[in-house]
């Protein structure tokens, strides 16, 4: 194919310029929905920081932390129960029973609602939430992602996240920077050599589209900065935020960090999370998603 073509010098120009207005002018609609940014920042709540620093695959820690939440406020009542298996192993389940649902907020019911809905008692057990997540897994997982998506919309409203979907945009960019890139080679190839400009600059351009892939906002990124720094201070036991035993529940925080959190910060009613160890946190950890993430965003 011969990519000589009998235009004018100027032509070259006017061309050039053009599809570098063109892309420039695309650029800017299509990272436009990344600054979006609140006047104020957000004050989420424990489970809405552990949510939106640690994503969708862990909301089993986030629903961790609000099950101790609720059983040090008296909202719920968890006992264990152990049981001799089939095989003569002896396990351990928990059991969960609704007290009180005065005070709790939309996503502590909502979470309720959830696991009990596979109960059809009063009480619902970690033993028999595993075997449901084991021998139906679909209809297992579909409520939980439920409460993943119930989530993200509460992160939308606080503009963490972008509401738009960019996809027609992603594609119409990615064809504009690609004309960019050609006008440009063939621009070189005829001589002359300001068509690298466009060459670079399309470069630079696929750079922008790549990274506008990410749904987070400007205020998003700057709150997960805080949610990073506020990690690395609950390793250093500097307790610099509200509730910070269930926030290092949520963050899935080691062990032995969340014990020494607990010791030293002004919470109570939170024993059972440290009783044996980590048996409470393993067995709901196994019960809601076993060894895989099955509840996925």
């Amino acid at each position: 194919m011969d990519l000589n073509l009998n235009i004018s010098f100027s032509s070259f120009v006017i061309t050039n310029v053009l599809m570098i207005v063109l892309s420039l002018f695309n650029l800017k609609v299509l990272i436009k929905k990344n600054n979006l940014t609140n006047s104020k920042d957000v004050d989420l709540k424990y489970y809405e920081k552990s949510y939106f620093y640690k994503g969708g695959n862990y909301i089993y820690d986030s629903i961790i932390s609000v099950l101790v939440s609720l059983f040090s406020r008296n909202k719920i009542d968890i006992s264990r129960k152990d049981y001799k298996a089939r095989n003569g192993e002896m396990k351990t389940s928990y059991e969960i029973k609704k007290i009180d649902n005065s005070g709790i907020d939309d996503f502590e019911e909502k979470l309720l609602d959830t696991l009990f809905s596979f109960s059809d008692g009063e009480v619902i057990s970690t033993r028999a939430l595993n075997n449901t997540r084991k021998t139906s897994p679909d209809d297992y997982n579909k409520p939980f992602n439920e409460l993943i998506y119930y989530l993200e919309g509460r992160m939308k409203d606080y503009g963490l996240i972008s509401r738009e979907k960019s996809t027609s945009k992603s594609v119409l960019s990615f064809v504009i920077f690609s004309f960019l890139f050609l006008i440009g080679a063939v621009t070189v190839y005829n001589g002359h050599y300001f068509g690298a400009i466009s060459i670079i600059l399309s470069i630079i351009l696929y750079g922008f589209l790549i990274a506008s892939f990410s749904k987070m906002t400007d205020s998003g990124k700057k709150k997960l900065r805080k949610l990073e720094s506020l990690e690395e201070s609950l390793k250093k036991l500097d307790l610099k935020v509200d509730n910070p035993t269930l926030v290092a529940i949520g963050f899935g925080l080691k062990y032995e960090n969340i014990k020494e959190i607990y010791k030293k910060s002004s919470e109570n009613g939170m024993g059972i999370f440290f009783e044996d160890d980590k048996l409470f946190y393993d067995t709901f950890k196994t019960a809601l998603v076993g060894n895989f993430l099955l509840t996925r965003n």
